[in-house]
């Protein structure tokens, strides 16, 4: 009884100081973390809020699991249920030419022409969900549990455990694992649809954050993430792999030249990652970059192959989340590579110029404080070009603060130090703690003022107690 007061009351205090404006865990078009940089542990202090949520989300996401593509209720039409199936959301069947009368769901699904609306059609959902949806979830609680069991003081083995269970449950299971395909991704259905469509491709591009994952386990030599399990999703990824380049879809994606190559390129890479191809991995983002890149960004940061479509921001935003994960992933498979930060397209573009235009037009398109989908997903990309660049005139963090101003909380401020103005000199003097001695002036730029400095301090102690109360 004392044990449960005492948690009672330890949570409500928690709740409290945290005083949790952080909203529910949500996840992120793309962003690959620095395995190196998570392994090293040398994080600013002013991170501890952020590294509390990624606890939180850590758990959040796991209680969603497990996934597999066995959950799904519909067979797929090759009658294996581990083959990957979804189905276009926005198509929909027109029976007129049939008997409507005598058709049964099965056979509207195969006879019935499907014709594209602007809505989503409802019987999509639940087959989506065990896919595309549910692939999204896993590779966020991947992820952040990889993040976990490197950052946690305590229970750090459970977040391991979870990121593995979550990875053989999905690939490695042969009772529920995915085959290596994705031959009825995105189907259309119908009488010529019994196949799917080469933008399919695109549903697993949430593999830049398992292939993130998978190498923090790895950096930071996490004994549960077994050699045998290591070399089992080597063999499922060569699998895929050889997939992507000779199915017809894979082919198909592979010549797209706006943000489907993009997304296209980022899965190859972030798989030559994880199959241990470094080299691979940075002939596969040099390509891209010299080559369909060039044809991205105009002179304004307009990304033209983007800009007349339905949700032109949605596919800006879309766009420049796979280029910076393409960047990342180029600076860890060789440090000592270019930076691919600063190529300039064929009309003078570069990301951060990209980046510039697409926070206008957030601007512009929406109230900047509507926490709107495409303003969520631009901020992660506000903080890497920020703390790539440098902040002089304060525009990332003026963007960033009016947008949410929480942000110092959300985990893409962890693993985006110092966000803005460069590192501060005590950090740089950190006497191999990890820890800096002193916080300057620059903790303004953060959205924690100077008389929150005491609260940054007590979120060391925070650290430990949330992940108390998280784990039990």
């Amino acid at each position: 009884m004392f044990h449960d007061s005492f948690r009672s009351t330890l949570l409500l205090t928690l709740l409290t100081i945290y005083c949790v404006q952080v909203r529910a865990a949500s996840s992120y078009i793309n962003d690959f973390v620095d395995p190196k940089f998570i392994a090293a542990k040398q994080f600013d202090i002013r991170t501890n809020w952020a590294g509390i949520t990624i606890l939180r989300w850590a758990t959040e996401f796991s209680k969603k699991g497990p996934w597999s593509v066995t959950n799904s209720t519909v067979i797929p039409p090759s009658g294996d249920r581990h083959d990957y199936m979804s189905w276009m959301s926005n198509a929909w069947p027109n029976c007129t030419a049939v008997n409507n009368a005598t058709l049964t769901e099965d056979n509207r699904w195969k006879l019935c022409p499907y014709v594209h609306r602007n809505e989503v059609n409802p019987d999509t959902v639940k087959v989506n969900a065990a896919s595309k949806y549910a692939f999204n979830q896993l590779a966020d609680a991947v992820l952040y549990n990889s993040i976990a069991s490197v950052i946690a003081r305590v229970n750090n083995d459970m977040h391991a455990r979870n990121a593995v269970s979550h990875l053989q449950t999905w690939f490695l299971d042969p009772e529920r694992r995915m085959n290596p395909n994705l031959n009825y991704a995105q189907m259309k259905r119908g009488p010529k649809g019994q196949l799917g469509h080469y933008g399919g491709i695109m549903e697993l591009r949430a593999f830049v954050k398992i292939a993130s994952g998978i190498s923090i386990l790895r950096e930071s030599r996490n004994s549960i993430y077994t050699p045998v399990i290591d070399q089992g999703m080597i063999e499922w990824c060569n699998q895929y792999l050889r997939w992507l380049r000779t199915s017809v879809q894979g082919v198909r994606e592979s010549s797209s030249l706006n943000y489907h190559s993009t997304f296209y390129s980022a899965q190859l890479a972030a798989l030559k990652l994880i199959v241990n191809d470094r080299q691979g991995a940075i002939n596969t983002i040099d390509t891209f970059f010299h080559d369909k890149f060039m044809a991205q960004i105009d002179s304004t940061g307009e990304q033209p192959l983007e800009q007349n479509i339905p949700q032109a921001q949605r596919h800006r935003t879309s766009n420049l989340a796979a280029l910076v994960s393409l960047v990342r992933m180029a600076k860890y498979a060789n440090p000592l590579s270019g930076s691919y930060w600063n190529v300039t397209t064929s009309q003078g573009g570069t990301i951060q110029s990209a980046l510039d235009f697409a926070m206008i037009q957030a601007a512009n398109l929406n109230n900047i404080t509507d926490r709107s989908g495409d303003i969520r997903h631009l901020e992660p990309l506000v903080a890497a070009v920020a703390s790539t660049f440098g902040d002089p005139d304060k525009k990332y963090e003026t963007f960033l603060s009016q947008a949410d101003p929480t942000y110092a909380r959300k985990p893409y401020f962890f693993w985006n130090q110092p966000l803005s103005g460069g590192p501060s000199e005590d950090h740089d003097r950190m006497n191999g703690t990890g820890r800096p001695r002193a916080l300057n002036g620059s903790s303004r730029l953060i959205g924690i003022g100077q008389g929150a400095l005491v609260l940054v301090g007590l979120s060391s102690v925070l650290l430990v107690a949330m992940e108390l109360v998280l784990s039990t």
